[in-house]
C-alpha cells in the first residue's frame, strides 16, 4: 500500500506485521479494530464497520460523524465543505483536504506524514 519494499516482506508474518503496525496507509478502526486503508476509513465507518450505526454522514463535509456529536456538528456548520473527488480527498484523521487520487493519499500519509 505504501510502496515500501523490504526483503523481509517475503516472510508473510513480517509483511502482515508491517501492515498491522507500521504501514502509514493503514490504520485500525477505532470502533471495531479491523485494519482499514485510511483512504477508505470514512466509507468503512459508514458502510462496513460492525458499529457503523454509531456514525452518520454529514451532508456538508461528507465525513463520518459520531452520532453523539452529530447534532452539534450539523448545527454549528464549522466543518469544511466537501470538494469533488477529482479536486481533493478528505483525510478522516486530520480533516483536511489533500491532493486527489491515490497519489494524494501517498503524499499525505507517506511523504508528508499526516499530523494525526
Amino acid at each position: 500500500y505504501c510502496g515500501r519494499f523490504d526483503k523481509q516482506f517475503l516472510d508473510a508474518d513480517t509483511y502482515d506485521l508491517h501492515l498491522w503496525r507500521e504501514c502509514p496507509m493503514l490504520t485500525l478502526c477505532n470502533l471495531c479494530g479491523q485494519v482499514v486503508k485510511i483512504s477508505e476509513l470514512s466509507f468503512h465507518w459508514l458502510e462496513e464497520c460492525e458499529k457503523r450505526r454509531m456514525n452518520r454522514q454529514c451532508p456538508r463535509c461528507k465525513e463520518a460523524i459520531p452520532i453523539n456529536e452529530y447534532s452539534d456538528h450539523i448545527e454549528f456548520m464549522t466543518c469544511i465543505p466537501a470538494k469533488l473527488p477529482t479536486m481533493a480527498n478528505r483525510c478522516p484523521l486530520c480533516h483536511q483536504d489533500i491532493p486527489p487520487g491515490e497519489d494524494g493519499w501517498k503524499k499525505h500519509l507517506v511523504l508528508d506524514s499526516c499530523p494525526n
